[in-house]
């Protein structure tokens, strides 16, 4: 039977297994930060624990970032990766209607995209998941300052923070005339919601796939930025 190693090196680590190829039936499960500080103290006292001077190897693992499902799917605030005309788009779900037939996404950074802004996809179509757990990380600009919101009405992607706290983002239309219009969709449950005159803007945010990996800065994250519609 397989045996569990008990050592866990942290709240960081990754799971691998150790196989002893003359007994193929013992496999030892370990946990692991980096093989170099940890795997080889825990491979030794897994020799010593089943068949010491047998032949041990490694087994690589792989981190898979989205998860793959079909759009019908996503939920509400689910944070995700559409492929829009060829074009890797990160965006959020904003409605998923029981019996509908499309998802209505918002569509915040990637190649060639214009500005942010809502658009409807079909819910036969496939896309990749971050989850709903992603963290915003709004970045201070000249801006930020109070009742400075009605200023930057016409800035798609922005985030506007309340006196009371509240967050919201604004989406614009779509570049192709007769496309959904955009709108205003409070954070973080992205339900219809306004700007306060009071507010204060941010064109600039990051987004983290967790708040856990924006506190131990372990990847790189998406930048959004509030755009406005050039003139034609």
């Amino acid at each position: 039977m397989p045996r569990r190693l008990a050592h866990l090196t942290g709240s960081t680590f990754r799971v691998g297994y150790l196989i002893c190829h003359d007994a193929p039936r013992s496999l030892c499960e370990l946990s692991f930060v980096t093989v170099n500080m940890v795997a080889s103290p825990l491979l030794d006292n897994c020799k010593n624990r089943c068949h010491a001077g047998r032949k041990w190897r490694a087994r690589m693992e792989i981190h898979i970032p989205t998860v793959l499902k079909d759009l019908s799917q996503a939920q509400t605030g689910e944070l995700l990766v559409v492929n829009h005309y060829g074009a890797k788009i990160v965006g959020v779900c904003l409605t998923n209607e029981p019996g509908g037939a499309v998802v209505k996404v918002g569509l915040l950074e990637g190649e060639d995209l214009s500005w942010p802004h809502v658009i409807v996809i079909n819910k036969s179509e496939v896309c990749g998941s971050y989850g709903s757990n992603w963290f915003v990380e709004l970045l201070e600009g000249p801006e930020s300052i109070p009742c400075n919101g009605t200023k930057f009405l016409e800035h798609f992607g922005a985030i506007f923070v309340s006196r009371e706290g509240s967050a919201a983002l604004l989406f614009g239309p779509p570049p192709e005339r007769g496309g959904h219009s955009g709108g205003t969709f409070g954070l973080p449950n992205f339900e219809n919601s306004k700007i306060d005159g009071d507010s204060i803007p941010y064109l600039k945010w990051k987004i983290w796939t967790s708040r856990q990996r924006y506190l131990e800065n372990r990847e790189k994250p998406i930048e959004v930025t509030g755009r406005a519609i050039p003139p034609r």
